[in-house]
């Protein structure tokens, strides 16, 4: 994503440093100070009026009749805002030149904001010019300087971690936030949140953001704390018809968090961090060459800060551009769930089944996109996210329903992976999984509460290789019904690959295929699970076929009236007793699909006992020509 702005003040003709010539309060600041640069050396600097002060006549620094007393706060706090302009105008003419920009076309308006979606996931930016490099180290000791002068100044310390982050040096903006002095204390641990995030030590970052709330002006605690900016008119809506607000705001974070592999929730300290960003931001230019303002604060609580700049070349007609355009990071996401996928939302009918049909009972799979750009994020652990589609299968059981689950391993061969749980506001369970060759996988039990299970439950296949920095996750909304002991029921249909018979779920789990598809001839193995039996041995009686998926109308109506051709390309049968006392009964069959042609089919699992209506479900699969 990139954005750039249509009114920019004219662009200064070279970088002009401000520096303090007169006695500097203490032998650090002189040190600093005296530091040759590339920056310095190259004739870019310049004194500031205010800092200087006479070295010769009776008020000469030393002289009989003064003491030399240091500049005052405001002197130097405009010291300050001169080196940060400075800075800015000269970056910008040491920028990488792009033929890019919006073409006319925005995508998203925000005040003097032109914002548009690049479409190049794989966009690298340029390393930056070493010119920058070192005048942003110039502009950065300058600063420590300055507060040595006058510590305290919030605006000034807003601008020492905010470079050092920009370069990278998240310890140093890190320790510069921790000693920031006198600031006002929810300022100091806003910057050390802001600082801990960007260096992926989530569980601190979250510890320095509620010490900052906590302290903070109410109107900014509220202000930060408030989900709006990130919210389509749907989610507003939905979250004004909660009757509980702050545990449905609660569960609006907790299903944004884009991993509960990863400790802490980044999603939550990534919204307060771009607070903090533009807190330091504040009062201070960028290559927008423009002042800070609402609509850029808005753009940053909504897609994060600048990963890099360009400069366009000047359009027909121009002398030279006065424009800027920055970009967002190219594979940041919407991690915020659709409306539909929370909690009491809108369902427009049931809900699609693993068979494409109608089941109340199923999941609504989440996939991740830009859609709208309402808000993109993208955690400070990864450089790219993969969606790995995934095969989910619900096993009831006394205790709740147990979710399986099976993705295709796009991560590497090592690394944390497995399925975490959330059935309710604040609660999220990690359930049992991990690597198997060429895929992940997991379980987890969905508990029930008081004999009702959660309408809804967020589960998470997920897998992380942080040693490339990519990570790959899975997700679905599971809607459950009550398990009911004395009901003959089936579980979902689990398409596995051939081997032995299964005897536990984990297993079930472990060779579970990664998805829907399949080849056109594949031996594949059925399994699943019988719940709801008779405490005597009762006979059973087992049917598995496979049908056709998503037929007409009119191929329905043929078939149910006798013509055209219905025929089950595939019919296996076969009765056994179940056990006496069985509570559950798992098993699964191999299966030598004939010559399907491509497109949707269903494999079907029917089990009846004498005296009961049968039970089937079914597996929507998709053949494909290998």
């Amino acid at each position: 994503m990139a954005r750039g702005s249509g009114r920019l003040c004219g662009l200064a003709a070279g970088f002009l440093w401000a520096v303090w010539v007169g006695p500097p309060a203490d032998a650090q600041t002189a040190a600093a100070l005296s530091t040759p640069s590339p920056v310095r050396s190259a004739g870019l600097t310049q004194p500031t009026p205010g800092l200087t002060q006479p070295t010769t006549g009776p008020n000469a620094v030393g002289g009989p009749n003064q003491t030399a007393p240091g500049p005052d706060s405001a002197t130097v706090h405009k010291a300050a805002q001169d080196l940060q302009a400075r800075f800015e105008r000269f970056r910008i003419h040491h920028l990488p030149r792009t033929m890019a920009g919006s073409g006319g076309r925005c995508e998203r308006v925000i005040g003097r904001l032109c914002i548009w979606d690049g479409g190049d996931p794989s966009w690298i930016p340029e390393p930056e010019a070493q010119e920058i490099v070192d005048g942003r180290q110039e502009l950065v000791l300058r600063l420590d300087s300055l507060a040595r002068i006058r510590p305290g100044n919030a605006w000034i310390l807003g601008q020492r971690v905010r470079y050092r982050l920009e370069a990278s040096d998240f310890q140093g903006a890190t320790a510069v936030a921790r000693a920031c002095g006198p600031t006002e204390r929810w300022i100091c641990k806003a910057f050390e949140g802001l600082a801990l995030h960007r260096r992926d030590d989530v569980p601190g970052a979250e510890a320095a953001f509620a010490e900052a709330l906590g302290s903070a002006p109410e109107d900014v605690s509220l202000q930060w704390t408030d989900p709006s900016p990130l919210l389509d008119p749907g989610l507003r809506e939905w979250l004004e018809d909660q009757p509980d607000s702050s545990a449905a705001v609660e569960t609006l974070w907790l299903w944004s968090d884009p991993f509960f592999l990863a400790p802490g929730n980044d999603r939550w300290t990534g919204h307060l961090s771009r607070w903090a960003h533009a807190l330091s931001s504040e009062d201070s230019r960028s290559p927008h060459q423009m002042r800070w303002g609402d609509d850029l604060t808005e753009a940053v609580v909504r897609y994060g800060w600048t990963v890099a700049w360009e400069r366009p070349w000047p359009r027909a007609g121009e002398v030279e551009s006065s424009s800027a355009v920055s970009h967002e990071s190219p594979t940041a996401l919407r991690f915020v769930p659709d409306r539909d996928l929370l909690p009491d939302g809108p369902v427009n009918g049931p809900v699609e089944g693993p068979d494409g049909g109608e089941d109340e009972e199923s999941e609504r799979v989440w996939t991740l996109d830009r859609k709208g750009m309402k808000t993109l994020y993208l955690p400070p652990y990864l450089d790219s996210l993969a969606q790995a589609e995934a095969q989910w299968a619900r096993f009831p059981s006394p205790g709740g329903v147990v979710v399986l689950a099976a993705a295709e391993d796009r991560t590497g061969s090592s690394g944390p992976a497995g399925l975490f749980a959330s059935p309710g506001p604040g609660i999220v369970t990690r359930g049992r999984g991990g690597r198997v060759p060429g895929r992940i996988w997991g379980s987890v039990l969905l508990r029930t509460r008081d004999g009702d299970g959660p309408p809804t439950s967020l589960v998470s296949l997920e897998a992380l290789h942080r040693p490339t920095r990519r990570g790959q996750r899975s997700r679905a909304v599971i809607r459950t019904k009550p398990f009911l002991p004395d009901v003959l029921t089936l579980s979902d249909v689990a398409v596995l690959d051939r081997g032995p018979e299964p005897t536990t779920l984990d297993q079930v789990a472990q060779r579970m295929k990664p998805g829907s598809r399949v080849g056109p001839v594949d031996t594949l193995a059925v399994a699943f699970q019988v719940t709801g039996l008779g405490p005597r041995q009762e006979p059973l009686s087992f049917r598995v076929w496979v049908e056709k998926g998503e037929r007409g109308v009119l191929s329905r109506l043929a078939g149910w009236v006798g013509i055209g051709e219905d025929e089950e390309p595939l019919s296996v049968a076969w009765t056994e007793s179940a056990p006496p006392g069985a509570r559950a009964l798992l098993r699964s069959v191999q299966v030598v699909l004939p010559d399907l042609e491509p497109g949707l089919w269903d494999l079907a699992v029917g089990v009846q006992s004498p005296g009961r209506f049968e039970a089937v479900r079914k597996r929507r699969i998709r053949v494909e020509d290998h």
